[in-house]
């Protein structure tokens, strides 16, 4: 399954699949020029919304956060750490 990878400039990321992007575009152009959804342009259309150049430029010119963050998952999400149960091996350093 083709993913892709959205990274915030603070470092965050966020996947979303690839299809869910090409299916926005698709559905767009389907609108706009009058075919149907699932017709042979539609498909014709699908595939070429699949290519990485029409997904990138897609996102980063027709699309804001609100329009997919419902459809995201957070890669990056920092590992919860119990401190108490590493307590036991910490390092001590002193600052004067």
């Amino acid at each position: 399954m083709k993913k892709v990878v959205i990274t915030f400039i603070n470092g965050d990321k966020f996947e979303i699949v690839a299809e869910t992007i090409a299916e926005m575009r698709t559905n767009y152009y389907a609108n706009k020029d009058g075919f149907k959804v699932e017709s042979n342009e539609w498909k014709e259309e699908f595939a070429h919304s699949m290519t990485n150049y029409e997904l990138k430029d897609w996102i980063q010119n027709n699309l804001d956060w609100k329009d997919i963050s419902q459809h995201t998952l957070r890669v990056d999400i920092p590992e919860v750490v119990d401190y108490q149960k590493l307590w036991s091996d910490i390092g001590i350093n002193i600052i004067e």
